[in-house]
């Protein structure tokens, strides 16, 4: 029976290990994506201290990260038994950090000057009487509640010694402490010019420790488990009101086209490894000669989108979901590339970078990505005739090594016309060619 489950355990190791080692490539970055609450024409903001136990660690967290630059890169998968790989962005123009924050000595020299405390309870009106003192465009106000609870939880445990020499089996009971803080973190952004409420947001977390034995005297204190959690809340509530990165990880579409599956494949390949502009060459080559093929579309379009042409990643989903209105990819994707595309336009508002990245894409390029290649038959230290026309009988144009790589032109009857150095041009006979690629 212990052999049967070996094999079996292989058997599933096996088929796991061939599901990753053939998975298609897909594409892997990070996109700036739009936050919940989009703002338009707020540049200039005010954070004030939470209200609450923890409310000024948690007003402190919430700046933190709005003045972080690439907030939500991070180490990503590399796949089946290959560890992490560094996170990337494609988009050289993006950042998390869009607003101008107040500094907290000039808000709280505001503050005292208009008599208002910095516990973060303002009402509508001293919001916007702040505002024009500070020249800010919104506050962020806000309060902070906890609740937490010990208990205390028997545990027991098997283990074995030996009496006489023989294993004997006995129960050893012991207590463990666990610690639990909930706490909800109340946040909401006031508008100063028209002293409204432009977003109102709850965001609750739970954080737990357990210590066992003599080790429970060395439990974190309540402060520290509530200073945990007020890292995954405000940073969930900085991406509530600025943008953050997020994780763009799709498949390319296989083309299924046999004229195009090499190229096809070579071109998903490039694009996992991060080489956008190859990858889109031989993907534009391919939409020049198939403008009608929805896989091509839907992958220009997820190039566009890595590196931050919404409009164009939109067209080009649109294109692919009008041929094929039930693909829940395609609509997916034309939901993200248009939200993106919007805020990219409130971010061009407020004055801030937003540059459409330019394709080395030439129509010579695009002929040369997607042109059959013949490897010359032999060796380097070889020499191969190409002549000038489809005949064994006319002259030498130049004689090539073996093993070189050549980009074939047009094909006659078993000639193969092909591009040499220097813009030349000759034929080699099948004979002489030793694969083809």
């Amino acid at each position: 029976m212990r052999n049967g489950r070996s094999i079996a355990a292989a058997a599933v190791g096996v088929l796991l290990l061939a599901g990753q080692v053939f998975a298609y490539p897909k594409i892997i970055c990070f996109n700036l994506s739009p936050p919940e609450l989009v703002m338009p024409g707020v540049r200039r903001v005010a954070v004030m201290n939470f209200e609450g136990d923890g409310g000024r660690n948690a007003s402190d967290r919430l700046v933190s990260y709005l003045l972080e630059k690439d907030r939500g890169i991070q180490d990503v998968s590399k796949g089946f038994f290959s560890g992490k790989a560094k996170g990337r962005t494609f988009q050289e123009w993006a950042t998390t950090n869009v607003f101008d924050i107040v500094e907290r000595t000039q808000l709280e020299q505001v503050m005292q000057e208009q008599q208002l405390g910095m516990s973060g309870l303002v009402d509508d009106s001293q919001a916007a009487q702040l505002g024009k003192v500070l020249g800010v465009d919104a506050i962020v106000t806000g309060s902070v509640r906890y609740e937490h609870r010990d208990r205390t939880i028997d545990k027991k445990e098997t283990k074995t010694k030996k009496v006489d020499g023989e294993k004997v089996k006995y129960e050893v009971k012991y207590q463990c402490l666990e610690r639990t803080v909930n706490a909800t973190v109340k946040m909401r952004v006031i508008s100063t010019e028209t002293a409204q409420i432009l977003g109102n947001k709850e965001f609750s977390e739970t954080g737990k420790e357990q210590k066992c034995r003599n080790e429970m005297s060395a439990i974190s204190s309540v402060q520290s488990i509530l200073d945990d959690v007020l890292k995954t809340t405000m940073a969930d509530a900085a991406s509530y009101i600025a943008p953050s990165f997020t994780l763009l990880k799709k498949d390319f579409a296989k083309i299924k086209l046999s004229k195009f599956k090499k190229q096809a494949d070579k071109a998903a390949k490039l694009g996992e490894n991060g080489e956008l502009d190859q990858a889109c060459l031989i993907y534009q080559a391919m939409y020049e000669a198939d403008p009608y093929n929805t896989e091509i579309l839907y992958n220009l379009g997820l190039l566009n989108e890595a590196v931050g042409n919404f409009g164009k990643a939109r067209e080009m989903y649109e294109s692919a979901l009008f041929l094929k209105s039930d693909e829940k990819d395609y609509q997916k994707a034309l939901e993200r590339a248009q939200k993106a595309s919007e805020f990219s336009d409130v971010l061009r508002a407020l004055g801030l970078p937003v540059t459409t990245y330019e394709w080395g894409v030439s129509a010579a390029a695009m002929a040369n990505a997607t042109a059959s290649k013949v490897v010359v038959k032999g060796s380097n230290t070889d020499r191969q005739p190409v002549r000038s026309a489809a005949d064994k009988a006319s002259g030498v144009v130049v004689r090539v090594p073996g093993g070189i790589e050549l980009t074939v032109l047009s094909r006659e009857g078993e000639w193969y016309r092909v591009q040499l150095l220097g813009k030349k041009e000759g034929y080699l006979h099948k004979s002489q060619i030793g694969r083809f690629k």
